[in-house]
């Protein structure tokens, strides 16, 4: 009796049909008939679940009713289908209905099996809901009865029952199928179960069909509450079918309650002799019903009544070719300066064919703007104005309106690479003194190169260092610092790069008990005998260092002497 893997049930119905079970195996036992009536309350919860699901179901309904009313010409076919749905959905709901009533009044012996009794009498207050002889007979004829094998319910109602139920959900997939929609081969039989049982019971041979595993020597109130649980997959099934429908129709594109214009530029910022771009639409549409875009100059746009803006009498406007709901407009930049227009889209109610208008409307203004600019590039050194020999200079490179991937710099006078293409970062070098020029150009949107002409920038060499001893270059220094100096520094004073000077050598030169002596070190560091010179160094005395050479931007040059008084 459970749903299909595709349509499960709900812990309601999982728990309604474990005291299902519980209650048939009571009743096997010969219980008492206030065991019998738990039936009665198994019955009502199941009511109590389809009234839940025809309450869903019509909600359900009432969003395809909402997208059909909508776009009648996208929706029709679904509807349609949803209207097919129902209608077989209540066409086995009412049979079902028909035989509890039937089954009820011919056990309750009514003159009449059509007596609206049936229909009408509270299961609780039915006096033969413990009968199983007569419900038996009615869904399995004498197919058991009479001692035959067969379990078919032959000359019964559970045949012709069964038949209707398969035939409900083959309607329902064909349904389905004839609409285009995906997948519903795995929805199998949406939780309608009329499949004998797989693994056969030889000693109860009934327990193995449909028919008389659900109505073979089972009481009335328990068969009304097998005929309240079908109902319920039934119900379910429609649910499932109605869901899938209102998912194929897209039914989340058709929530919305607010439309608003919006611009979509390529740029605000476009070079004179190329041309502004942008895309301008609805942010809700139907593709069976394009919008209409008006383009016009902000200055003629009617703002006097905020809730009917307009286009001026007269305004020079123009209407703007759609493609796939958008309108696409592009106009020349060719005067220099700020622009701006406004738009109004107009979109047709397909149902009504109202006319409803929708005003551009960015940042609390009602027009769009951009600026026309005439083609330049920047090119700015990241430390100075100048290209210095025997570095790299860096530099960063932008064209206003194009992607840092669009510009290819060029030079002459040296050569130019790239750090960081992305961020427009680049590397010059230069070798000889003069001018350098460093030219750009770009690729638009349209794959045009454009030039942005070229930038002369100065050649020099980088300035030479100032030699300093223990941090002092010039006047005078302690003798306990003098003596505590470890080597000759190189610094570049008032220099924009990060770059270090390399002392190569220096010679000391100094005068002890009259007589004059010097040390030569090959390098920056002050040599062990160079050390034991500064120690007998007197204070009052001089110290002076000549000869300083020192690496700098890849060759070699000689720095300024060092005359120190020694204190």
């Amino acid at each position: 009796m459970s749903g299909g893997a595709n349509c499960p049930e709900t812990p309601r119905q999982k728990m309604i049909g474990m005291m299902y079970l519980f209650l048939t195996a009571m009743l096997a036992l010969n219980v008492s008939k206030d065991i019998l009536n738990a039936f009665v309350v198994v019955n009502e919860g199941l009511q109590n679940t389809n009234a839940n699901f025809d309450a869903k179901n019509s909600l359900t309904m009432n969003s395809i009713d909402f997208a059909y009313m909508q776009d009648k010409v996208k929706v029709q076919s679904t509807y349609d289908g949803a209207k097919k749905a129902q209608a077989l959905s209540k066409e086995m709901v009412d049979y079902i209905h028909s035989l509890r009533k039937e089954v009820i009044n011919t056990t309750e012996k009514r003159e009449d099996i059509n007596d609206i009794y049936g229909d009408t009498i509270s299961l609780m207050d039915v006096a033969s809901k413990d009968n199983y002889d007569i419900p038996t007979h009615y869904f399995m004829g004498a197919s058991l009865t009479d001692g035959a094998d067969g379990v078919d319910g032959k000359g019964g109602k559970a045949p012709e029952f069964r038949a209707k139920l398969d035939k409900y959900v083959a309607d329902l997939h064909a349904l389905m199928k004839g609409l285009g929609i995906k997948g519903t081969d795995k929805l199998g039989d949406l939780g309608v179960n009329t499949k004998d049982r797989a693994k056969k019971n030889t000693e109860h041979p009934e327990e193995n069909f449909w028919a008389s595993g659900n109505f073979y020597h089972i009481p009335l109130a328990a068969t009304v509450a097998i005929l309240s649980q079908i109902e319920n997959q039934v119900r379910n099934a429609e649910s499932t079918v109605l869901n899938k429908l209102l998912g194929n129709i897209g039914a989340s594109d058709m929530k919305f309650d607010k439309l608003e214009a919006r611009v979509v530029p390529k740029s605000t910022y476009v070079i004179q002799g190329s041309s502004y771009e942008a895309d301008l639409f609805v942010a809700a549409w139907s593709s069976t019903s394009n919008p209409k875009v008006i383009v016009g100059p902000a200055d003629q746009l009617d703002l006097t009544d905020t809730l009917n803006i307009k286009f001026k009498a007269g305004a020079d406007t123009s209407v703007v070719p759609i493609f796939n709901g958008v309108g696409k407009y592009k106009v020349p930049a060719s005067a220099i300066g700020e622009r701006k227009y406004a738009s109004i889209i107009e979109v047709k109610n397909t149902s009504t064919g109202e006319i409803s208008t929708y005003p551009l409307k960015v940042e609390g203004n009602y027009f769009a703007q951009y600026m026309v600019a005439k083609p330049s590039a920047v090119i700015s050194p990241t430390k100075m104005n100048v290209f210095y020999v025997g570095v790299d200079n860096p530099v960063s490179i932008s064209v206003p309106g194009f992607a840092a991937e669009n510009i290819a710099p060029s030079m002459s006078g040296g050569s130019i690479s790239a750090v960081n293409k992305s961020k427009g970062d680049y590397v010059v070098r230069v070798n000889g003194k003069g001018k350098a020029s460093v030219s750009v150009s770009a690729t638009d949107d349209n794959g045009n190169r454009v030039s942005f002409g070229a930038q002369e920038f100065r050649i020099k060499t980088v300035p030479n260092p100032v030699a300093k001893i223990a941090g002092v270059g010039t006047g005078s220094i302690a003798k306990s610092k003098l003596e505590m100096a470890s080597g000759m520094m190189a610094e570049l004073e008032n220099f924009d790069f990060e770059m270090q000077s390399i002392v190569t050598s220096f010679t000391l030169n100094v005068t002890i008990g009259g007589y004059e002596q010097s040390k030569t070190s090959s390098s920056y560091k002050v040599t062990p005998e160079q050390k034991a010179l500064l120690a007998k160094v007197k204070r009052g005395t001089r110290v002076t260092f000549e000869n300083i050479t020192a690496k700098v931007a890849g060759s070699t040059r000689k720095l300024n002497d060092i005359s120190l008084k020694v204190q």
